[in-house]
C-alpha cells in the first residue's frame, strides 16, 4: 500500500493514477469492500480503492478478463498492470516486483 502511494504521489501531476482492486480470488483478502478501502486509507493511500471483485477465472470481472487477455491473468495478490489511457496493457508486473522497482518506474516514464 505504501509503495503504491509513493507511485501515486510521484506521478499524479503527470496524469497518472493508481487504482486498487481488492479481491478474494487468491484467498488473501478477508476484508469486505469498505473495510479494505478503510485499511488502505489508514495506511496512507490517497488513490481510489474499488469494490472487491473477482480477478481470475470464469467469475473474473470484465476489466480483469480484458487485462488477462492482454497481459496475462493475475498470478497472486499485488499483480500490477500498467494501462495506457486507451486501455492497452503496457506492462504486467508480478507480485514480487515492488511498485517502486526501477522497471516499474521506467515503464511508467516511457508511457507518460
Amino acid at each position: 500500500v505504501a509503495d503504491l502511494e509513493i507511485l501515486q504521489q510521484a506521478y499524479a501531476d503527470r496524469n497518472f493514477t493508481v487504482l486498487a482492486f481488492p479481491s478474494a480470488s487468491v484467498n488473501q483478502e478477508p476484508l469486505a469492500t469498505a473495510e479494505a478501502a478503510a485499511f488502505c486509507q489508514d495506511m496512507g493511500a490517497t488513490y481510489p480503492v474499488a469494490a472487491k471483485i473477482d480477478v481470475t477465472g470464469d467469475a473474473a470481472h470484465p476489466l480483469f478478463a480484458a487485462l488477462a487477455e492482454q497481459g496475462g491473468e493475475p498470478s497472486w495478490n499485488f499483480t500490477k498492470y500498467l494501462v495506457a489511457p486507451d486501455g492497452t496493457v503496457i506492462a504486467r508486473f508480478g507480485p514480487r516486483t515492488t511498485p517502486t522497482d526501477a522497471s516499474v518506474k521506467a515503464a511508467i516514464d516511457r508511457m507518460l
